[in-house]
């Protein structure tokens, strides 16, 4: 039997722009079937998500939207403007995601997958339990040391008292869409099929699309980023179970590295004979 009957869902997400607390403004998935290494029915998912405004961002700890991002994923302000809240798309993500879970526990969901999948990860696990996780931040700093002394302890508690929260823009739930594990990087699979190789020199998605003969039409969007990383991870997928059944596991207990050395010196183990 197989180890693995959770189907993949590869996750893209383009935000406005680079920090930790960037928004995320469209996100695409698709679903792969992991026996078959095609697209599920209903395998495919995309939205935009219309961004919190510039003059709000503080108030929730964003980071407003920089029109360098917006140039390189080609989103138009004003459609992001109609597009559907967060908290909207999320729960269309949920329910689609849950469509994929065969058994409906988190041992049976999707598995999340991507290319450089810890930042789309990070964005999900904000979007899941919230952009500031629970904590209570407030909008401005603290009254400098020297306004404390100056101040009574009745002012003091008033300036205390007039300091605005952060309101929580995320925390939508949802910790069993995802398997709990594994998370899945396919840059890290392309890195270790050509790390010893000239090129690609680089492994960035578009760099290794290149290299495998790919266009770079419509790169940088979410579902189309979502549909090349399915197809190039399907074929690291098809190589390595062309080659799994061929290989022979059993080491009878030689080595290629000096373990049995470097644990003897270290006092980590008894003078050990390797059986060879």
């Amino acid at each position: 039997m197989a180890v693995n009957f959770n189907r993949y869902a590869i996750v893209d997400y383009e935000t406005g722009g680079l920090g930790q607390n960037t928004q995320p403004l469209s996100i695409g998935i698709v679903i792969l079937d992991p026996r078959r290494l095609t697209i599920a029915d209903n395998g495919t998912f995309y939205s935009l998500i219309r961004p919190v405004p510039p003059d709000d961002c503080p108030k929730y700890g964003l980071d407003p939207v920089d029109p360098k991002a917006l140039a390189v994923n080609k989103l138009d302000p004003a459609e992001l403007e109609q597009a559907p809240p967060a908290k909207a798309v999320w729960t269309a993500v949920s329910n689609f995601l849950k469509y994929h879970n065969v058994k409906g526990d988190k041992w049976s969901a999707p598995i999340f997958t991507g290319w450089n999948s810890k930042y789309d990860h990070d964005i999900t696990q904000r979007l899941i339990n919230g952009n500031l996780y629970g904590l209570k931040c407030v909008e401005e700093k603290l009254l400098p040391k020297k306004d404390h002394k100056e101040l009574g302890e009745k002012e003091l508690a008033k300036a205390y008292k007039n300091l605005k929260l952060i309101k929580e823009p995320y925390g939508f739930g949802g910790d069993t869409l995802f398997r709990p594990f594994p998370v899945i990087d396919v840059a890290q699979y392309a890195f270790a099929l050509f790390e010893s190789l000239r090129e690609p020199h680089k492994l960035s998605l578009d760099a290794v699309k290149g290299f495998l003969g790919f266009t770079d039409e419509g790169a940088h969007n979410a579902l189309v980023d979502c549909l090349w990383t399915s197809e190039i991870f399907t074929r690291y997928l098809r190589i390595f179970r062309e080659l799994a059944p061929e290989i022979d596991y059993s080491t009878e207990g030689k080595v290629t590295l000096p373990i049995y050395e470097i644990l003897e010196k270290a006092g980590m183990a008894t003078k050990v004979e390797p059986p060879f």
